[in-house]
């Protein structure tokens, strides 16, 4: 009976380890896999200019964020990315709009979009993520005018083929990079997930690329 017991456990052991080890490989592949999607999409992830800039424009580190304004996660994520911001230091932060929570989501990305063009994008995008309840174009124009925006030039550029055209670039350049839904945080080449610690892990993250840089060129 004891032996019984003693080559089960070692069975389940060596189960164990096995998931775990797979896990881990599939790890390392995905994100063998991640950088080099991004090698090949550099360009257009960290140095286009059709998408909004937050921070330090000509910073040494890049934080790249897909994001939707009605997206829970991404609303409980926004803190730590603000803290990061005000924490100073050469951090450019890439706002990509990935709308994929409904037409709101569209149409709010587009005027936030749209805002960029007035130099508003980031005065606006704080609004939004700080609204209570569903973030609608009725919200977001009222909190353009606020702002002092000019709503007709802004409805004129949200409806251009320019937004439509970048919100499309999002869209396909998160497809290239198997991005699995919203928020997703890449400091540098490097995947930073959220959660409750996403501040420690974003600014950790940071000091990583600063020290020791990465693969891609961003």
């Amino acid at each position: 009976m004891r032996k019984s017991i003693l080559i089960a456990i070692a069975l389940i052991v060596t189960v164990g380890a096995i998931a775990v080890f797979g896990s881990l490989a599939m790890t390392a592949r995905d994100q063998s896999a991640l950088q080099t999607a991004i090698a090949a999409n550099s360009q257009a992830l960290y140095r286009d200019s059709a998408t909004p800039v937050l921070g330090d424009p000509d910073g040494d580190v890049t934080l790249v964020i897909f994001s939707d304004y009605n997206c829970p996660d991404c609303r409980k994520a926004d803190p730590a990315v603000e803290k990061l911001l005000a924490d100073g230091g050469k951090l450019r932060v890439v706002m990509k709009e990935l709308p994929i929570m409904g037409q709101d989501s569209e149409m709010v990305a587009r005027l936030a979009l749209a805002a960029d063009a007035q130099g508003q994008y980031a005065s606006l995008h704080r609004k939004l993520f700080q609204t209570k309840g569903r973030a609608t174009p009725t919200r977001a124009q009222r909190y353009a005018k606020e702002l002092g925006l000019d709503l007709p030039a802004l409805v004129e550029t949200a409806n251009s083929q320019a937004v439509l055209d970048a919100l499309d670039k999002n869209r396909r350049l998160a497809e290239a990079l198997g991005v699995p839904g919203v928020p997703f945080f890449l400091v540098g080449d490097k995947r930073v997930t959220e959660g409750d610690d996403l501040y420690d892990k974003l600014k950790a993250a940071v000091a990583d690329i600063r020290e020791n840089g990465g693969t891609a060129a961003f």
